[in-house]
This record gives structure tokens, sequence and C-alpha cells, in this order.
């Protein structure tokens, strides 16, 4: 194996695991920690917000999806045919598919939902009518957590698929 296939699949499983491991954390412990704080979980998300969290999991399963494409690309020989029927081809497709599936419901529902739930949060401590903004928060929240919930099953999915495609006959 070559050094930067090596380099590439490190990149690709190491920023899997974190994009995997933040998302699960985030839908299951932080967000409905965050809901029960009520209006202080502002303060949170301003923190999270601060320290760039949705740019950088958005960059990561970015580029996990794309070193994962890459390294498909390589492993199969340029997606040729044989390979793509074989247990691994099948397996890793599925998983990688899962996964490009997963970003895309991340980046087209869980995000934007969540980034305005924290923006009406922050404005919300600001404003003299609050109570309309924290219900408009608490609705995309939910939004976000239930697209969050899919995420969370599609990635799954693909961390089962990618640990057993290449033991697949």
């Amino acid at each position: 194996m070559s050094t930067p296939f090596l380099l590439l699949r490190l990149v690709h499983v190491g920023l899997g695991a974190f994009w995997f491991g933040a998302h699960l954390f985030v839908t299951f412990f932080l967000f409905p920690a965050m809901e029960e704080a009520g209006p202080e979980s502002a303060k949170v998300g301003a923190g999270v917000m601060k320290r760039r969290f949705p740019q950088i999991i958005a960059s990561f399963g970015l580029l996990t999806v794309l070193s994962g494409i890459w390294l498909l690309y390589r492993v199969s020989g340029g997606f040729e045919s044989t390979y793509m029927r074989s247990g691994p081809g099948m397996g890793y497709s599925i998983g990688g598919g899962s996964a490009i599936v997963a970003f895309i419901i991340g980046m087209t529902i869980v995000r934007p939902n969540t980034m305005k739930a924290m923006r009406l949060g922050q404005e919300a401590a600001g404003s003299p009518n609050p109570q309309s903004l924290h219900v408009e928060a608490a609705r995309l929240r939910a939004v976000a957590m239930k697209g969050g919930k899919v995420v969370s099953v599609l990635l799954i999915i693909t961390v089962a698929a990618m640990a057993l495609g290449r033991y697949l006959l």
C-alpha cells in the first residue's frame, strides 16, 4: 500500500469516527440537555458557535465522504463492476451511500434548523418578547432532532457496513 493511500485511509477513518461520535453526542446528549435547560441553553449554543463546531463537523463529514469515494474508487479499480458486485464492494457501497444521505440530511435539515434555533435563542435574551422566539426555536430544534435521529440511524448503518465490509462474501 502506498503512503498517500494509507494517509487518506487514516483521514477517512479518523474524521469519520469524529463525525459519528460527535453526531451521536449532540443528538442524544447535548440537544436533550439544552432542551431541558430552556432559555439558559442559549449560552451553551453561543459557546458551541464561538468554537465553530457546526463548520468543523460539516467539514469533517464532507472530507469523510469525499475520501471514502476516492478510497472506493481506488480499491475497486475505478468502480469496476466485478468488485462492486462482490461482498466488500456492496458493503462499502451501502455504507458510503448511507453516509452520503446522512450528510445531505444533516446539511439540509439538521444544520439549518439548529443554526436558526441557536440564533433565535440568542436574540430572545435581548428581546422584550422572548416567549415567541423561544417557541419558534423549540419548533426548529424539534425538526432538527427528528432529522438528527434519521442521520444517527444512517451513520450506524454506515459504521456497521464499513466495519464488516471486507468480511462479506
